[in-house]
């Protein structure tokens, strides 16, 4: 990954802090923990899991999701755009 490809809009930021703080995490508990920290309903947080994992952030593995970079290598960026985080935009294989 390039720099460029570690700069996260801030909904992958907010996503990415609860699983750093959390790592390895169940995908259970990261549900409650989105709706808690960010009132994230379940597929919301299921499609941000989905949509990382491809974007190379997190593995998930048996429903156990782990972050594959490190907080320190990401940077948080501001944008006038939102992140659009819904689950028509994610490609599933």
């Amino acid at each position: 990954m390039t720099p460029k490809d570690l700069k996260l809009c801030d909904s992958d930021y907010k996503f990415m802090t609860a699983v750093w703080e959390s790592c390895p995490v169940n995908s259970g508990e990261l549900v409650k923990l989105g709706n808690e920290k960010f009132g994230w309903k379940k597929s919301t947080v299921y499609t941000m899991i989905k949509k990382m994992e491809l974007k190379g952030f997190v593995e998930n593995v048996n429903a156990t999701v782990t972050a594959l970079i490190p907080e320190e290598a990401c940077q948080r960026v501001f944008s006038t755009t939102s992140c659009n985080t819904h689950t028509e935009d994610v490609k599933y294989h």
